[in-house]
C-alpha cells in the first residue's frame, strides 16, 4: 500500500492520500480526547503522540497535529495508516448516520446538493471537508472539518469560495458563517 502525505494551507494539517476510498460518503471526524471507537484507523493514528485530530475523507486521511513538529510524526502516522490495512479491519465499525433527512425546503435541499457536488471535492483536494449545519434567515452554517477546521484561511475559503459559489445558486443567500 503507497501512502502519500501532502501539506495543507493549514500548517498543523497534513493530508494522506491512499489511492482508494475510505468513505463512500461524507466524513468521519474525530478528536484525541473523544471516543474513536467506531473507526479503529481513527484510534490507532490519534494514538500517535502528538496528534490531536483525524479526519476520514472520501480517499484520503487528514492528520492534525496539536503543534507537534511534523517531522517527528509523519513517518509513524503513515506506518499505522498502512498496518492499518494489513489488519483487514474497516475504516468505520459502524457508519455514521446521513447528515440530515429528506429536506422538505427546496432551498436546503438545494444548499446540500450544492456542497456534495461542488464545495466538499474542492475542499477535500486540501484536505478539508464542510458539512451542512443549518439554514435559517438566508445565513448558512456549516461546520469546517479536518484542514479546514482552525486553518488561517478558513474565513476567506466561507466569504470568497463558498459564500460566492452559493450565491450563483441560492441568490436570497445573505451569508455564510461557521459553527
Amino acid at each position: 500500500m503507497f501512502v502519500t502525505a501532502e501539506a495543507t494551507p493549514n500548517p498543523l494539517t497534513l493530508k494522506f492520500s491512499l489511492g482508494r476510498e475510505v468513505m463512500p460518503r461524507g466524513c468521519a471526524e474525530f478528536r484525541k480526547g473523544q471516543d474513536a471507537t467506531a473507526s479503529p484507523l481513527a484510534s490507532a493514528i490519534l494514538a500517535v503522540p502528538g496528534v490531536a485530530a483525524v479526519l476520514l475523507g472520501r480517499d484520503f486521511v487528514s492528520v492534525t497535529s496539536d503543534g507537534t513538529d511534523w517531522a517527528g510524526i509523519r513517518g509513524t502516522v503513515s506506518d499505522v495508516i498502512r498496518s492499518h490495512f494489513l489488519t483487514g479491519l474497516p475504516f468505520l465499525v459502524h457508519p455514521f448516520p446521513a447528515e440530515g433527512a429528506e429536506d422538505a425546503d427546496a432551498t436546503v435541499a438545494r444548499i446540500r446538493e450544492l456542497l456534495e457536488t461542488r464545495i466538499r471535492p474542492s475542499l477535500a483536494t486540501d484536505g478539508g471537508d464542510v458539512s451542512f449545519a443549518g439554514y435559517r434567515g438566508n445565513v448558512l452554517y456549516l461546520s469546517m472539518h479536518g484542514a479546514c477546521n482552525g486553518c488561517p484561511s478558513s474565513s476567506a475559503t466561507l466569504r470568497h469560495v463558498i459564500l460566492g459559489a452559493m450565491r450563483r445558486w441560492v441568490p436570497d443567500l445573505i451569508d455564510v458563517r461557521a459553527v
